[in-house]
């Protein structure tokens, strides 16, 4: 059982939704130390910027307990949302 999907560049606008979230892998932590990830391209791709949700700044980038199991992983998910969501 897969619990996300990977989006090829030609299927990229298909993602566009009202909000988009991310999962950070540690592979884009090293991005921020300049080096070149999948997450680097996909913001480089020129249909990233056509999609809705990176034209109202509702991307967010989530962290790795949004791939967890269980009622405490749940529990932060939900408090991620409401932060994310609720109190824009």
């Amino acid at each position: 059982m897969t619990l996300w999907r990977l989006i090829s560049q030609e299927l990229l606008s298909q993602a566009d939704g009202d909000v988009l979230f991310l999962w950070k892998s540690d592979d884009d932590f090293a991005a921020d130390a300049g080096q070149d990830t999948p997450l680097r391209r996909l913001k480089a791709d020129p249909l990233w910027s056509q999609l809705k949700a990176v034209q109202q700044n509702r991307v967010y980038e989530v962290p790795g307990h949004w791939l967890g199991f269980g009622p405490i992983a749940a529990n932060a998910v939900v408090d991620d949302l409401f932060t994310y969501l609720l109190q824009e």
